[in-house]
Order: structure tokens, then C-alpha cells, then sequence
């Protein structure tokens, strides 16, 4: 018999990487307009998939006691947080903003403003300790992909400034944020079906 937490993750990564290749077949040959677009469906879809994470490390936090209990509660308030600045475009205004306001007349300021994407590359590295702390080793394997892939595409949005890029970082962070899912997900079932 197959351990009974393996399929949910499988059957979020199956439909997640459905409703990608629809939405590729969709705009295609337009993919900035489905895809690298802050307003795209894709942008839609990468803010629900924060809000489900956040649900799910929310169960997390109901079967955990104290102090794990409270990290996963943060976590979850972060992925909040991550979800509204996604659909809102918060760290793009930000970034308008410091350009606007403080660096637009010194040399490589867009590329300083740029540089808060910065702060996702560090909270990814926190997110990886908390994982390697405190996830089963199956679950963890979800999450440390789910890290490196996310850490790619802020390397990307901090390198690259064409279309293109911008298509392959949003399809990157997707694919980050799904493969966390599934990863919280597996927490989910191994600590349900833990002997008390």
C-alpha cells in the first residue's frame, strides 16, 4: 500500500503544472501578457497559491506545541504578506518609490532600488533553516526544492531586465511556491498520521 501522504503532493504539482501549460497555451505567443505581467492570471494564480500555503502552515501550527507552534503562525503571517505584495505589487511600488524619491540621480540606482528583492533571497535562506529544523525528511526534500527554485528567480529578477526573463522568473516563482505546497502539504499528512 502507498503511504498515504505522498498523493496530495503529487495531485498539487499535477494540477499546478496543468493549469501552467493552459495558461502557456493560452497566451501563447503573447506569454508577457499571461505570464511576466504583474496583473497576468499567472500573478492571480501565484497570490493564491501564497494564500494556500499559508493555510496549510497554518494546520501546521495547530499540530505543533509552544514554540514550533509560534514559528509556523510567522511563517504563515509571512506567506500572507508575500500573497498581498504579489497581487498588489508591493516591492514593485517600493522599488518606484526609493527610484523616484532617493537614487534616480546616482549611477545604478535602479539597480540599488532593484536590490529589495534582496530581502526575498534572505527570507528564502531563513525559510530553508526552519525546513531543515523542523519538517520529516520527506517533507523537507519538497521545501529545499522549493527554496533553490525560489532563490533562482530572485537571482533572475536581480539580473535580467528583458521580457523574456521576466517570463521564465514569474514561471520560476510559480513552480517555487507550488513545490512548497506540496511540501507543507506532505508535513501535514506525516504529522496527521504521526501515533500519538
Amino acid at each position: 500500500m502507498k503511504h498515504p501522504v505522498r498523493w496530495p503532493a503529487r495531485l498539487v504539482c499535477t494540477v499546478a503544472l496543468a493549469i501552467l501549460a493552459a495558461l502557456i497555451g493560452l497566451s501563447w505567443p503573447d506569454l508577457e501578457i499571461g505570464l511576466a505581467l504583474e496583473q497576468s492570471p499567472l500573478g492571480w494564480l501565484q497570490a493564491a497559491c501564497l494564500v494556500a500555503c499559508a493555510s496549510v502552515t497554518g494546520t501546521l501550527a495547530c499540530q505543533s506545541e509552544r514554540r514550533e507552534a509560534a514559528g509556523w503562525c510567522l511563517i504563515a503571517l509571512a506567506f500572507l504578506a508575500t500573497a498581498l505584495d504579489e497581487r498588489f505589487m508591493g516591492h514593485e511600488r517600493l522599488q518606484e518609490w526609493l527610484y523616484y524619491a532617493w537614487l534616480k540621480d546616482i549611477e545604478g540606482g535602479l539597480r540599488w532600488a532593484q536590490s529589495v528583492m534582496g530581502v526575498y533571497g534572505l527570507a528564502g535562506l531563513a525559510l530553508l533553516g526552519w525546513l531543515r529544523l523542523h519538517m520529516d525528511a520527506q517533507a523537507r526534500r519538497w521545501g529545499v526544492a522549493a527554496v533553490l527554485v525560489g532563490l533562482a528567480a530572485v537571482a533572475m529578477d536581480l539580473t535580467f531586465e528583458t521580457v523574456t526573463a521576466q517570463v521564465l522568473e514569474e514561471v520560476l516563482e510559480y513552480l517555487s511556491e507550488t513545490l512548497l505546497l506540496a511540501g507543507l502539504f506532505t508535513e501535514a499528512g506525516i504529522r496527521a498520521y504521526r501515533p500519538r
